[in-house]
């Protein structure tokens, strides 16, 4: 047993701390592109259709046109060019102990998982990434669900490697 003597607890400067940023990224599959797209056209298919129903429908809909189109066409815009920006910032790297993921639009956010935090590993086939042979992994942490990581947009083939090296590391622990 330790005595209270060994007991260390050095000052870690914070520029001799390891550079995160400096990991090489794996990009996702171009294909996943075109799965977030069918998800924007989607969301905003919704919002237009509900516009001109009103505008055929509603007495004085005619009125708000020269307001209400700009309105929703940078609403179209917005999602548009966030799905392609957000697409080309996401990114994640797999080390030797943990996982490394960013995305963001107009924040990027880096998360950084330890495999001895994972709890379970689940692979993740939507519809839409389905029909380009795509997957996703999702690692469930210890503590709450705001802590898991969700990786979408990788082939299949890869998706399921890395669920299995991930399963390995942390059996292995």
């Amino acid at each position: 047993m330790d005595s209270i003597d060994d007991f260390s607890n050095k000052q870690l400067l914070t520029n001799e701390l390891p550079d995160f940023e400096a990991v090489e990224l794996q990009v996702l599959h171009p294909d996943y592109l075109k799965v977030m797209l069918i998800y924007a056209a989607i969301a905003t298919f919704i919002p237009a259709a509900a516009f001109v129903a009103a505008i055929f429908l509603v007495e004085d809909a005619p009125l708000l046109l020269p307001i209400g189109l700009p309105i929703l066409l940078l609403y179209m815009l917005f999602v548009f060019a966030g799905v392609i920006i957000g697409f080309k910032r996401r990114g994640y790297a797999i080390r030797e102990h943990d996982i490394v993921y960013r995305s963001g639009f107009l924040s990027i956010k880096t998360t950084i998982i330890p495999f001895n935090r994972v709890q379970h590993i689940a692979l993740h086939e939507a519809l839409f990434p389905r029909m380009f042979k795509l997957a996703g992994i999702q690692l469930y942490t210890a503590g709450d669900e705001s802590n898991d990581l969700s990786i979408d947009g990788l082939p299949k083939d890869i998706a399921l490697r890395i669920k299995d090296l991930l399963a390995s590391k942390i059996q292995g622990q």
